[in-house]
């Protein structure tokens, strides 16, 4: 189960830290670097999508069309949603960190 006050702990800080910090501040993106190692350190769920907004105008996190996706060649098929699952319009995917989605 996880630990719902160390997640919310996080992601308020991501919110402050967006709103109380000049825009183009390089130490941001560190600074959310570090909350998410410490969320790492705890039973804790992947939460960045409650404050995807703020990891995007951050530079935390990136969009990028998905054929220029590092493994697109060798999975593009799937990569393409072509099995016939529903999936967004194949415009963009999402780099958070180390973690490709």
């Amino acid at each position: 189960m996880s630990l719902h006050d160390i997640e919310d702990l996080v992601a308020d800080s991501v919110r402050l830290l967006d709103v109380h910090t000049e825009p183009g501040d390089p130490r941001v993106r560190d600074w959310f670097a570090m909350l998410y190692d410490f969320q790492n350190g705890y039973d804790c769920s992947f939460t960045h999508f409650r404050v995807m907004d703020a990891l995007l105008r951050r530079g935390y996190t990136y969009r990028f069309p998905i054929d220029r996706h590092p493994d697109y060649g060798e999975r593009a098929t799937y990569l393409d949603g072509s099995r016939g699952v529903r999936r967004a319009p194949r415009t963009r995917i999402l780099v958070v960190g180390a973690l490709v989605l």
